[in-house]
């Protein structure tokens, strides 16, 4: 996982994080939302996951009943993964820090993101740094996928297929075992293939890793069965190292001859 969420000016949806299934959004729940990610968003310290068992407050940590959780430099993604709000929990609102750049001025700014979500979905994200501030009661991305996983909530399906984390997973496989065995063969590599054929969907995939059938590096079945579909394809790939790592690693374990059976194989439709 990345070390801290990057978002894109502006943030619109996207084939990897499409809008999260509509709620109704009321005026009030709307500026309750709003004032608690800005006044979150302003703030400095550790990353914080807030529970709200009395509702969304007026303010954040003046009168109303709440459970702090401090990540210190924990990234929320850290703090989010796997969780299951309790039951009495009526809303959650979660701020750290973030990057955030735009193609108007092609540069990248440090900042602060703060989301907060009710039971009901209703949610609103709001990014502050130095130069600029940013609200969107319909902004959607990994925090939010996350939040409504918390919540029991339904996330968007996932797009496309997972052919290319599948061959990911494979890449994975091959350097982890060139690092210990040097007498590989290309037999030994079809063997490590996942196994899926060339009309595997999401679901599928899922499916196997959360009842321990295809073993995914950082994804154990336990935190693939907390994951929906549609947020176990938007994350697990970034589960795994970049494509450019793990083409790199089998270079510089494995013979070329072999190297080239690989990219062959990985250029051909699975």
């Amino acid at each position: 996982m990345p070390a801290y969420p990057e978002y894109q000016l502006p943030i619109d949806p996207d084939d990897r994080f499409p809008p999260p299934p509509p709620a109704s959004l009321d005026s009030l729940v709307a500026q309750r939302l709003a004032l608690v990610v800005e006044q979150l968003a302003g703030t400095e310290g550790p990353t914080l996951v807030m529970g709200f068992p009395g509702g969304l407050p007026r303010r954040p940590r003046h009168g109303v009943e709440m459970e702090i959780e401090e990540g210190g430099d924990e990234s929320i993604f850290d703090l989010l993964l796997g969780v299951t709000f309790p039951e009495d929990w009526r809303a959650v609102a979660v701020a750290g820090a973030c990057r955030w750049f735009s193609d108007e001025d092609r540069g990248r700014e440090d900042g602060r993101v703060a989301v907060a979500i009710d039971r009901a979905g209703r949610h609103s994200s709001t990014l502050v740094s130095r130069s600029r501030t940013f609200t969107s009661l319909t902004g959607v991305g990994r925090i939010v996928d996350l939040l409504r996983v918390g919540f029991g909530l339904a996330t968007a399906p996932p797009a496309g297929r997972p052919t290319e984390f599948l061959r990911a997973v494979w890449l994975d496989r091959v350097v982890d075992r060139a690092g210990w065995d040097g007498s590989l063969g290309w037999f030994d590599l079809e063997t490590l293939q996942p196994g899926f054929g060339p009309q595997a969907t999401w679901a599928d995939v899922h499916q196997a890793v959360a009842v321990g059938d295809l073993v995914v590096p950082g994804c154990p079945a336990k935190l693939a069965r907390w994951f929906d579909t549609g947020t176990f394809a938007r994350n697990a790939p970034d589960l795994l190292p970049p494509d450019s790592d793990l083409m790199a690693a089998a270079i510089d374990l494995l013979p070329p001859a072999l190297v080239g059976l690989i990219c062959d194989s990985l250029c051909q439709d699975w």
